[in-house]
């Protein structure tokens, strides 16, 4: 709720103080909304309901009109503010009640962020108000959405040897997701050598488990970085060369360990791997682990995934975003959560606006080889990298969680 202050002049003041700047501090549509409440909190109590109410009725309205409908809508915010917070009354606005109110001008300019200020400043002093300068400067930035969604990719010539095209076969997606996002931040690190091995390690996560390869399936990326930061990770093998397939052809060769439940032969899997295919120095991953921004959701908002995704990718060392989400979003346009929803999960390693779509789009790094035919033809698929680009909002409905890997 919007805090009570005894005068607006001297609340702007005493706020610049000790707060810093709120220019990029929320999402937009949260942004919006929180201004909206506190200009009605302000208004239905110090003038009238009714006059908020067409305030922002005329606000709508003037989205689509001309640049003068538009102008005197800033006027009228002016007048309503001058009279129900300034004019006798003892309640001031906060600093962020203030700013957030002021940039529903910005989305008349969307992106031109030096012509909302300009017509502020110019109403502003055709009613002789004077207020401190960092009301205006620290205005949040109403931002098109090709600004919000700046273009980033992490795959290229180079990066492919960390961030490799490869194809399961055993529902070990989460695997291939972590073993890749812990090669590139050795490779962001400067101590990468050779690729991980998903075969390696994925026998590796899952030699407790009861039964045959079909128990490799299904897991946590979490347990892999575990998994890679306490024993390291066995180098590219032959296995992974020709395909987690080809593991069947060992299957006749290894004694079967019997349990109460079932027969499994996974430990003896392990064993002949670690023996015949690890002999060379492991990658080292000491001390990695996984950070959760997301974990066991139902789906979040877009402008909260498009938040998280752009704060990841905006540090000075980027790193991709395992994400696990509905395996139906590659099938699928837009709207609500896919109908079926069989757990996958992949990288994401890059973002760019698609003006096709008008949306923002994610570079998926998948597990599913080269073949476009899993993918909706309207995303654009890079067969080379075995990515694809989906919509943002597709991934969002579609999301159950989404994690970095750091020290």
């Amino acid at each position: 709720m919007p805090h009570k202050m005894p005068n607006f002049v001297i609340a702007i003041v005493c706020m610049c103080l000790f707060m810093p700047s709120f220019a990029l501090a929320k999402p937009e549509e949260r942004m919006i909304g929180n201004a909206w409440y506190a200009l009605e909190f302000y208004m239905s109590n110090q003038c009238s309901m009714d006059r908020f109410i067409k305030l922002k009725n005329d606000h709508t309205s003037a989205l689509n009109s001309s640049e003068t409908v538009k102008r005197i809508w800033v006027s009228k915010l002016i007048v309503y503010l001058r009279e129900c917070i300034y004019g006798g009354y003892p309640q001031g606005m906060t600093l962020e009640d203030a700013q957030s109110v002021l940039a529903l001008s910005g989305l008349f300019w969307r992106g031109d962020f030096e012509k909302t200020e300009s017509v502020l400043r110019q109403e502003l002093t055709t009613q002789n108000l004077v207020v401190p300068e960092v009301l205006i400067s620290g205005i949040p930035k109403i931002e098109t959405l090709e600004q919000a969604c700046p273009t980033v990719s992490l795959l290229n010539s180079e990066t492919i040897h960390a961030l490799r095209p490869s194809e399961q076969s055993f529902n070990n997606c989460f695997v291939h997701a972590a073993v890749k996002a812990a090669d590139y931040y050795n490779y962001s690190q400067g101590s990468f050598t050779q690729p991980t091995s998903i075969v390696a390690t994925t026998v590796g996560v899952g030699r407790d488990r009861t039964g045959d390869l079909a128990a490799l399936g299904n897991g946590n990326p979490s347990t892999v970085i575990n998994y890679l930061s306490s024993n390291g990770g066995c180098k590219v093998n032959i296995f992974d060369q020709i395909g987690e397939k080809k593991l069947n052809l060992v299957d006749r060769f290894i004694p079967r360990t019997r349990n109460e439940n079932s027969t499994s032969f996974l430990p003896g899997l392990d064993l002949i791997i670690q023996q015949n295919f690890c002999r060379t120095e492991k990658n080292r991953f000491d001390g990695l682990r996984t950070r959760a921004i997301f974990e066991l959701v139902n789906g979040v908002t877009d402008a909260d995934l498009r938040e998280k995704v752009r704060e990841a990718f905006n540090k000075s060392l980027p790193q991709p975003l395992i994400v696990g989400f509905c395996a139906e979003a590659f099938t699928i346009e837009s709207g609500s959560r896919p109908f079926g929803c069989a757990d996958h999960a992949a990288l994401i390693v890059g973002q760019r606006f698609d003006p096709q779509l008008n949306k923002c789009t994610y570079q998926i790094l998948n597990s599913y080889g080269s073949s476009a035919k899993n993918y909706l033809p309207i995303y654009t698929f890079e067969p080379e990298y075995g990515a694809v680009w989906i919509p943002s909002d597709v991934l969002s409905v579609s999301l159950k969680g989404l994690w970095q890997v750091n020290r």
